[in-house]
């Protein structure tokens, strides 16, 4: 975020800020990836303050496009910038992840917990407390879209809703698979956000 900020600073670019004693630019990572998961894209969302018509938007696109990739560290790129108007935060609908697995722990007893975990028509979790709350338990199995293996592991594709998704730790501990039988960090891979 911070390095968001100041690049856009750096660029030039008219972003909105919220209002009150202490104004903040008015940027986030609809979908933040948990720590120590990767990902091949990630989307920052900001507001900007913009008047005009849609062939004026095009080209505030190429203009923030490329304004804001001349001011980014090295090792991060834009791939697409797009805008919706309104002001809208974009939401998630689901997110695959993938699970690079020794091939050691690539097992029939893996294959016959993904069985279990679709055929499942609940799947509880017990999630601890935040910040003093007591534990609860949760039913994660309506977040659970598909699990497949492939030749290096599993892909999952997971649900994301307003009463939230199921957590990776989660999923490693129902495949029965533990952090260090990967052979690299979880990767997430792509993600479906809902339209309009």
């Amino acid at each position: 975020m911070k390095m968001f900020q100041r690049a856009s600073v750096r660029a030039g670019l008219n972003v909105a800020h919220t209002q009150g004693f202490n104004p903040r630019p008015r940027m986030s990572l609809p979908l933040p990836r948990s720590v120590g998961v990767e990902a091949d894209g990630e989307l920052f969302a900001f507001v900007v303050e913009f008047e005009g018509d849609d062939a004026a938007l095009c080209e505030l696109e190429s203009k923030i496009e490329a304004s804001l990739s001349a001011e980014l560290t090295e090792g991060c790129t834009i791939s697409s910038v797009g805008t919706v108007r309104g002001g809208k935060t974009p939401q998630a609908d689901c997110a695959s992840y993938c699970l690079t697995i020794a091939r050691q722990y690539r097992t029939d007893e893996l294959e016959n917990r993904i069985r279990d975990l679709l055929n499942a028509e609940t799947v509880v979790v017990r999630r601890a407390g935040s910040k003093g709350s007591p534990a609860k338990e949760l039913d994660v199995r309506r977040f659970v879209k598909s699990v497949e293996t492939g030749d290096r592991g599993v892909s999952v594709e997971c649900r994301i809703t307003s009463a939230g998704s199921i957590r990776t730790e989660e999923i490693l501990e129902l495949l029965g698979l533990k952090p260090e039988w990967l052979e690299g960090p979880v990767k997430r891979t792509s993600v479906k956000w809902r339209q309009g």
